[in-house]
């Protein structure tokens, strides 16, 4: 039997099928989540994640990364599962499409798994951080780090941080112009050497347009005055150092009780002390020249002190 169609015959396939409907790509992707409601998701959430097309045979590519799929993606075979694994605030964004040999590519399906943003934590500091308003930033001073940690979780998505460096209270602001950090990294913030800076209290400060502020206060030390402070004691220490062993060519005439260097030893000693001593009476000595000098003192009293011997003088 045939069917009457524009003025045409169509052929009767069978099964109640004609030729003008089978089908010319594969039907559409459906992409089901367990929970249904995945627009704000805590972020140690776990979504299930099911793909599926009614076009018999077809194969389905996804991709989690939001690029198009194409027959080089991953071929779905089982519920996929999604993580945020617990870091920050993001958005993964499901695609796939169905590909079956003789037809075209169903149309692109996609779907987006949002984790907001919750309260996280850093070995040393804590943020908290909410749309719209960045409520507390802490980030204590340590004592010789230069680097400080942070994690930041952040509702708002594509949002970047501008962080301004300034002295406050002061009419001259020294400044330093920080890279701008999106809010969804972890990142390491590395303040600038408190040796390149004026001593003081200082302020970092976050802000973002239509965003209230929030600003870390610190102190950068006087790396120059400590410096100077600690190559005074080093050359004390190297002054009483030296006086601990007198010269003798070989120990003879010294008791097996005192200790004993080469004049070669002791001289060299003297002038390492000296030479410390002129950088610290050099008022114009900077932190770099200061810090060799320890280093220097240190290395000449290691020296001196693994040469020392105790004296062979046989007793009366």
């Amino acid at each position: 039997m045939a069917v009457a169609y524009n003025g045409r015959k169509r052929k009767n396939l069978g099964g109640g099928v004609y030729e003008n409907e089978l089908p010319k790509e594969v039907k559409s992707v459906s992409i089901t989540t367990v929970p249904t409601n995945v627009a704000s998701l805590v972020n140690d959430a776990t979504v299930w994640v099911t793909l599926a097309t009614e076009t018999e045979g077809a194969t389905i590519y996804y991709t989690l990364d939001g690029t198009l799929p194409t027959v080089d993606s991953t071929i779905y075979a089982d519920p996929i599962t999604v993580k945020a694994n617990n870091t920050d605030g993001k958005s993964i964004k499901v695609k796939a499409i169905g590909v079956k040999e003789g037809l075209d590519n169903s149309l692109l399906a996609e779907k987006s798994i949002v984790f907001k943003a919750v309260d996280v934590s850093a070995k040393e500091v804590e943020l908290q951080v909410s749309y719209k308003e960045i409520d507390e930033i802490t980030i204590p001073i340590c004592e010789d780090a230069e680097e400080y940690p942070a994690i930041i979780g952040l509702v708002a998505e594509d949002f970047t941080l501008v962080k301004d460096f300034n002295k406050p209270n002061q009419i001259i602001i020294e400044e330093v112009l920080l890279d701008a950090v999106p809010l969804t990294k972890e990142y390491a913030m590395t303040l600038p050497d408190g040796e390149n800076f004026s001593p003081g209290e200082y302020r970092l400060v976050f802000s973002k347009t239509g965003y209230s502020f929030a600003f870390i206060d610190f102190e950068i030390e006087d790396f120059l005055a400590n410096a100077i402070e600690a190559l005074t004691e080093v050359i004390a220490f190297a002054t009483t150092s030296k006086g601990t062993a007198v010269v003798s060519e070989d120990g003879t005439n010294i008791d097996s009780e005192a200790y004993w260097v080469s004049s070669e030893v002791m001289t060299a000693y003297t002038n390492a002390i000296a030479t410390a001593q002129g950088v610290l009476d050099n008022t114009a000595a900077i932190f770099e020249e200061i810090a060799q000098a320890i280093t220097d003192l240190d290395t000449a009293t290691t020296t001196f002190n693994e040469a020392k011997k105790p004296g062979t003088k046989v007793a009366d």
